[in-house]
């Protein structure tokens, strides 16, 4: 598809851009994995405009990252909420280290908005490159390596 980038779908970063590259996707994950899962708490805490709201959870649930749920209040008509699949969940790890390098790198003077905390007990959590064994890899040994389009 890469609709976005109309680049190589061989390229991983261009796929994923493909699904969330859009303004305030990321920042709709963010917050349902905050918690807010629904169009009126996602729009006031974005303050973001309704039909932007409307087209980019289409976009996160057509890309498998949400799944549109029914729910129906005690007093009230059918509503949807939109909750995490486990393409949406997994996204935690991308934006835990987009928030480690903006604190890094673009650091706020003001009292930070949102932390990273591990569950079981509530401490907070950072970003890390890993070998399959669990070793560490330091940041500055991280690289991208492109791989050479086959022949034809």
């Amino acid at each position: 598809m890469l609709g976005i980038l109309g680049g190589d779908d061989r390229c991983p970063i261009a796929r994923s851009l493909d699904v969330l590259g859009e303004k305030w996707s990321l920042m709709i994950v963010r917050d349902c994995l905050a918690g807010s899962t629904r169009f009126s708490r996602l729009q006031s805490s974005l303050g973001i405009p309704r039909e932007v709201l409307t087209a980019r959870l289409a976009s996160l649930v057509e890309g498998g990252v949400l799944e549109r749920h029914t729910y129906k209040p005690e007093s009230g008509r059918s509503r949807e909420e939109y909750l995490l699949t486990e393409a949406g969940r997994d996204l935690a790890v991308v934006l835990l280290a987009l928030g480690g390098w903006a604190d890094r790198h673009r650091p706020s003077t003001r009292e930070p908005l949102l932390r990273f905390v591990d569950d079981t007990d509530g401490e907070t959590i950072g970003a890390a490159a890993v070998h399959r064994d669990g070793r560490i890899v330091p940041r500055d040994r991280i690289r991208a390596e492109l791989v050479p389009a086959a022949s034809a």
